[in-house]
């Protein structure tokens, strides 16, 4: 997210990031959590850009028992949801992880059109340009995992395809070795807008003061 906030490289990899207003609904980090990521990222961008990061991503927070209930199938939480959208005027929304804002069984097909459906209108109500960007959990094992690369790569995501229809782009991520998962394989599932980047591996570690 960071480096579509800030236009700067991450992992080796460059980005085109426009200086965009983020906004984050997420269900599954705790406070505690986010103050570790975030003082990593504090860490690693200088003051400015940690300045500018701090006004342009705004990350949904879990307070409460009932602050992890987001399912877009509650009136109530989708007046909550439209509030935030209204307040913050961001211009890319993130939805972390899809299941926990679902309608229905994601496994079928017309529950997981009536949860995208409902999350474009939601989203892009007062701004039709509004991105979105979905985090969603892949099959399991070792299976699941070869499905990061090769002619099964459309098929990484787990329940319905209509996921990966409704989606422009599907960006693929795996452990590259079972017994250790800090070495990730990074993959183009999916693009419609673009040329397919190659695989790439890239080891998960701490971000550092180094941009580079």
């Amino acid at each position: 997210v960071q480096t579509c906030a800030l236009p700067i490289y991450f992992i080796g990899l460059p980005t085109a990031g426009e200086e965009k207003r983020w906004l984050i609904l997420q269900t599954e980090n705790s406070n505690r959590r986010l103050q570790a990521d975030l003082l990593n990222l504090m860490r690693w961008l200088d003051v400015d850009e940690w300045a500018a990061f701090s006004e342009r991503v705004g990350i949904h927070t879990v307070e409460g028992p009932d602050d992890g209930f987001v399912s877009l199938d509650s009136p109530h939480n989708l007046a909550l949801i439209e509030a935030t959208i209204q307040e913050c005027q961001p211009d890319v929304i993130a939805i972390d992880p899809l299941n926990e804002f679902a309608i229905g069984d994601l496994n079928k097909d017309a529950d997981m059109r009536a949860t995208l459906s409902t999350l474009t209108q939601l989203c892009r109500r007062g701004n039709p340009k509004r991105a979105i960007v979905v985090l969603h959990h892949a099959l399991t094992g070792r299976a699941g995992a070869a499905k990061a690369i090769g002619y099964d790569r459309a098929s990484f995501g787990r329940n319905s395809k209509n996921l990966h229809a409704w989606a422009r782009g599907q960006i693929n991520l795996a452990p590259a070795n079972p017994d250790d998962n800090r070495q990730l394989v990074v993959s183009c599932g999916k693009t419609s807008n673009g040329r397919e980047f190659q695989p790439l591996d890239r080891k998960s570690t701490r971000l550092n003061s180094s941009h580079s």
